[in-house]
């Protein structure tokens, strides 16, 4: 994508940050604000804040953490996934630990589901609390 100036042979680059006061003179501030949008859309230290709704944008220099990452409203999120923010932590590491935890939660889940149906056909748990969590039948 270029932009350079519309001048007879002359082609100066006008994407550079040092040229871009130029537009702020000739154009009016929507007009700007859209194409300075339109300019850093295709830099990689921008990223748009993924909460929904919002319309900030963060910076990232080289080297920050890009997994924890907070726009000017204070919403927090990772650049690089919907998984964020997790900070310390690669995308993939937290995928890993997202999909643990939702293992987890579906044995729980499980395993409620299975004491309310022994409950249900007349079972108890075992008055002593035994570590096996054994149970016996009600007498009917």
């Amino acid at each position: 994508k270029k932009l350079i100036c519309p001048a007879e042979g002359c082609g100066f680059n006008l994407r550079s940050e040092e040229s871009i006061h130029i537009f702020r003179q000739c154009l009016s501030e929507e007009t700007y604000h859209k194409l300075h949008e339109f300019l850093t859309r295709d830099n990689p230290h921008i990223h748009d804040c993924k909460r929904l709704g919002c319309e900030e944008r963060v910076f990232l220099d080289d080297g920050d953490d890009y997994a924890d990452l907070a726009c000017p409203r204070g919403h927090r999120f990772c650049a690089k996934c919907e998984l964020g923010p997790h900070p310390g932590i690669s995308c993939d590491e937290r995928e890993e630990q997202v999909e643990r935890e939702r293992k987890e939660e579906e044995v729980k889940r499980d395993q409620a589901e299975a004491w309310r149906s022994a409950l249900a056909l007349g079972w108890k748990p075992c008055p002593r609390r035994c570590t096996f969590g054994g149970g016996y039948k009600a007498a009917e």
